[in-house]
Formats: structure tokens, sequence, C-alpha cells
């Protein structure tokens, strides 16, 4: 019997749309975002002992304990850029949204204040590294193919970016796992949460600072499996830079106007409101 799938990663990254995809490819699979059992067990008195994200990280520490190189244990993990993940789960877990009010400049300050920003670009070093003894950053990563394969003996993993299409993912789980999976569309998506409206909107008027900005996307995570164009591409975005192509006189916009082609600017960028 084959050992199960375990879908490892931090939250909101699209993972659930994997963990679905291979339990409909009739593979038993197991979908942690933590499995030292430090965290779980700090995690299960915040939030209970019984709930499914700490029975599967229990159930995956086993898995990968009793892995061999006969019986290697298979591990997808995925990555997305850290500041729309870090306010995708900002608004996920209501628990750091305290604020009443709906005003964008307020929230933003609250986001940048309360929010753990350095989960997302920490989190493979806190976790793969810290558990099974794998430090990404020590091997080059294909920026264009968006996903490699590491091969430890008793343990292999697949890295997937999250921006990759639903048939890149496919394609990559597929070969992984020796079986057809089909990733669909995204599930645990914001735009779709009771939160929408006010997600949306943040993200379309969302202004960060140059620091806080250039310090997430200049972190070892982004530069390792990101390309610099999309990089740059995301800097003007959430620095609200006209990208060249639209000249000077975006400047001089204000109001809905201004609105208007900041909502432009996610959609250049990748970033409408529809994310996870």
């Amino acid at each position: 019997m084959k050992s199960p799938v375990i879908v490892w990663t931090m939250g909101k990254v699209g993972s659930l749309s994997v963990y679905q995809a291979v339990k409909v490819a009739r593979l038993e699979a197991l979908h942690p975002h933590y499995c030292d059992a430090e965290t779980l067990e700090r995690m299960g008195k915040r939030i209970g002992h019984d709930m499914p994200v700490i029975k599967h990280g229990r159930d995956s520490a086993a898995v990968i304990a009793a892995a061999t190189p006969k019986k290697p244990a298979l591990i997808i993990t995925m990555v997305r850029t850290p500041i729309e993940r870090n306010i995708s789960s900002y608004f996920h877990n209501q628990e750091y949204i305290n604020v009443t009010t709906q005003d964008v400049g307020e929230m933003t300050r609250h986001f940048i204040k309360s929010y753990p920003h350095k989960v997302a670009v920490d989190w493979l070093d806190a976790n793969l590294k810290k558990v099974i003894g794998l430090d990404v950053y020590e091997e080059p990563f294909n920026k264009r193919q968006g996903f490699r394969v590491y091969d430890r003996g008793r343990h292999k993993v697949l890295l997937l970016r999250s921006d990759l299409t639903q048939e890149a993912q496919s394609a990559a789980v597929s070969d992984f796992v020796g079986r057809p999976v089909a990733v669909g569309r995204d599930v645990n998506v914001g735009a779709e949460k009771s939160y929408a409206k006010d997600y949306r909107t943040f993200i379309d008027q969302i202004v960060l600072s140059k620091d806080h900005v250039e310090r997430m996307l200049g972190s070892r995570y982004a530069q390792h499996f990101w390309p610099r164009a999309r990089l740059e591409e995301l800097r003007r975005f959430w620095l609200r830079e006209p990208p060249p192509s639209l000249g000077r006189r975006v400047k001089y916009m204000a109001g809905d106007r201004w609105r208007d082609v900041s909502a432009w600017f996610g959609r250049a960028a990748g970033l409408n409101g529809s994310q996870r």
C-alpha cells in the first residue's frame, strides 16, 4: 500500500485545490500546514486538538518518520508571492481583523502592524528544513518552469508556484505521483468569502510603503522563486507606480479615475481581487 501524498504547505497558497485533486485521483492524501510536534501542540491548544489540520499534521509526521528510500514520503508544497499571500491570510484569519472601519488607510496600518509578515518568507526553513532537512535555497530553481522536484531518498518533494496554470500544475503533480491528476479551479478563494467585497476593495486601493514592499519582494524567498520581471510588476502594483506604457498622465489621476487605473494595475499584475 502506498503512503499518503502529503500536501504540506503554508496557508493561502492554493493548496486545497491540489489536495482535492489528488484525492479525486483515488490517492490517499493529507493536508497539513505544520508537522513538527511543538507547533502542533501549540496550535492544538489554540484551535483544538481534534481539528483536521492538527490531525493531518500528526499523521503526516508519522508518515515522514517512517519513510524509507524504498517507500519514500511524497510531499507536495507550494509558494505564493508574499504580499498577496499575507493579505489573503489576513482576511481569512478573522482574529487579526479587529478593526471596525472600512477605511483602507486604517486597515493598511492595522495589517502592517498586526500581521506576522515573515510567516510566508520563513515558512520553508521553519518547516521543510527543520523537519526533513531540505534547504530549497541550496539549489537553483527554474523560474520559467515554476516547479522543481527534490529527491532526498526517504523524502521526495514537489515544489510548485501557485501562479502556474491548472494545466501546468496538473502535469507536474501527475508526473510526481505517477497517476493522472487534474487540478481544478481554486477553492477557498478570498474573493468568494463573506469578506469578498472588503477584500477586493483592499487589494484595489491599498498603497504599501516602499520599505515594506522591498523587504517582502527583496526577500530570499521571493528572489529565489520568481523572475525579476514578475517581481517588478508586483513592486509597481503595490506601490501604485504606473507601468511605463501609461505615461506621466497617470500621476494626476484621482478619485474614481485613480481607482480605475488601480484596478488596471491589478489586472496587469494578475491581482484583480479574485485571488485565493
